[in-house]
């Protein structure tokens, strides 16, 4: 009953104007409940902990278990150059090599 009831609430969100989502794109129904439950776990966590750097930490490690062999980073930018916030499955030696990029046209991080 539950499924049925969060599946019925997933087709309307997906049918409404608004809806980031594009039903259309290879997603299946199961995916895109999956990808909602985790947004409303990411704003519960947003509110419950006044932790930046846990919420944070918990999406990168969150998107590595949706996309199998991928690491996930969060940069911030300072005067110009990127900096790692959060990187939990990048060695150290990968944070030394991302830190101090310089964003721009035509500088990918698959490019350097």
């Amino acid at each position: 009953m539950i499924d049925q009831m969060v599946s019925k609430r997933t087709i309307q969100y997906l049918n409404d104007p608004q809806c980031p989502i594009n039903p259309s794109d290879s997603v299946s129904l199961e995916q895109t409940e999956l990808l909602l439950q985790l947004q409303r776990d990411v704003l519960e966590d947003i509110v419950i902990t006044r932790n930046a750097y846990e919420v944070v930490d918990k999406i990168c490690r969150l998107a590595e278990e949706i996309l199998p062999n991928s690491v996930a980073s969060v940069m911030l930018l300072k005067h110009g150059e990127l900096f790692v916030y959060c990187a939990p499955s990048v060695p150290p030696e990968g944070i030394r090599r991302l830190n101090g990029l310089k964003p721009g046209p035509n500088r990918g991080l698959a490019e350097t």
